[in-house]
């Protein structure tokens, strides 16, 4: 009975009753937590907003639900005291300055449904790294570098005529950013469900990104037939490259993230992808998209039509940055919570960044996926040990330059 009641007492402190981590033992390590109460509410309403809980699948981009998301984080972001403002891909980014006019320290997350494995995982990010500024900002706390929030509204860059999510972060200057962390949610494959430990990205994949664009060989630009050929090209594409993720080797394996088609009804009418590529090598890439150009070729042979393709991104296999490792172990060590290596797949590309600067990726488990979804928000303690995690190791690395500059 006395056990169940310190248990009790001790669950607004950081609540780890679902998880096996120990809740007084991180509230003995003293200094600044996240809300979890707030956080778990906060992300809630977000899911509440898409009107399908365990289903962000109505947050296509620029949808209706994809703009209210985007303005309740607006108001978050706002509420814990940073300038907003959206860049040309239409990414929410959020900054307040810091004591000195340093590369800023970066966090972030997505908002859309890059892949079946992601659904409200992105979600679970964005309110992770909110609540980390919330928390400092409700402390009164100012880093020396300045800190920033970027929610990715289309990490997939589904747009179709432009790179624009090239665009925003080719802006950036390389050394711009100091670093840049993100908490994401771990399917099965990664992170067991109800497992203790967090994940901690330490080699990232390869990746190619390329543009694809799928045109006619009717000499008539505008004819329905030509509409017709595109259209049944493109779902014939989109059918073989899922069958080839699926057949492909698991997690830490070659994966394929295709993005989705859209028709453009002009007179010089195609059909546009972006093809997301990786493993965990690039000769292994190199192989996936021979594959992927193999099936393109049949299936222009069979509907008439052009699939050209462009290659827009391309990183090599890496280690992760030790300093980011270093600063997510003391604070893992802090937390007195546990945390296991892992090897980055498809969705820990991160947009880019690592050609801009260190990354650090924190993954926190998915609950139980045994009812068929692909991927749940995270238990509201394993959400709250990773946005802790992600505080804790903010504030390490906002120490880092002071140290060096002594």
């Amino acid at each position: 009975m006395r056990t169940a009641r310190r248990t009790r007492n001790l669950s607004e402190c950081v609540g780890a009753i679902l998880l096996t981590l120990s809740a007084s033992a991180v509230c003995a390590s003293g200094g600044m937590l996240v809300d979890k109460h707030r956080l778990s509410s906060s992300l809630a309403r977000l899911e509440s907003t898409l009107q399908a809980p365990y289903d962000c699948s109505s947050s296509a981009i620029n949808s209706t639900a994809h703009r209210a998301v985007l303005r309740q984080l607006t108001r978050h972001l706002q509420d814990a005291g940073m300038m907003t403002h959206s860049d040309a891909a239409g990414n929410l980014i959020g900054r307040v300055n810091g004591r000195h006019a340093w590369p800023a320290l970066v966090m972030g997350s997505r908002i859309d449904r890059p892949s079946p494995h992601a659904l409200c995982a992105g979600l679970a990010g964005a309110m992770a790294a909110v609540e980390v500024a919330r928390t400092l900002h409700d402390n009164g706390t100012v880093l020396d570098h300045p800190l920033e929030i970027i929610v990715w509204a289309d990490s997939a860059s589904r747009m179709p005529d432009d790179d624009l999510d090239e665009l925003a972060i080719n802006q950036r200057a390389a050394g711009s950013i100091a670093a840049y962390l993100e908490v994401q949610v771990g399917h099965d494959e990664v992170l067991p469900p109800g497992n203790a430990a967090l994940g901690v990205v330490q080699r990232l994949a390869a990746i190619q990104r390329w543009n694809v664009r799928l045109v006619s060989d009717d000499s008539d630009p505008t004819t329905a037939e030509q509409h017709r050929q595109l259209l049944e090209a493109a779902s014939q594409f989109s059918a073989a490259v899922a069958d080839l993720e699926q057949s492909a080797p698991a997690t830490r394996k070659p994966e394929l993230v295709p993005t989705l088609p859209r028709v453009t009804h002009n007179a010089a009418a195609d059909t546009r992808f972006r093809l997301h590529l990786c493993a965990q090598r690039m000769d292994e890439v190199d192989t996936l998209f021979a594959a992927v150009h193999g099936l393109a070729d049949r299936i222009g042979e069979e509907t008439g039509t052009r699939f050209n393709m462009a290659r827009v991104l391309a990183l090599p296999a890496r280690d992760t940055d030790p300093k980011i490792s270093e600063a997510i172990g003391i604070a893992t060590s802090q937390l007195q919570l546990s945390h296991v290596g892992l090897h980055g797949d498809c969705r820990h590309a991160a947009h880019g960044i690592p050609a801009l600067a260190p990354l650090g990726l924190i993954i926190v488990p998915g609950v139980d996926t045994s009812r068929g979804i692909n991927l749940s928000p995270p238990l509201p303690d394993a959400l709250a040990n990773g946005a802790n995690t992600l505080l804790r190791t903010l504030l390490e690395l906002d120490k880092l330059r002071q140290e060096r500059s002594r």
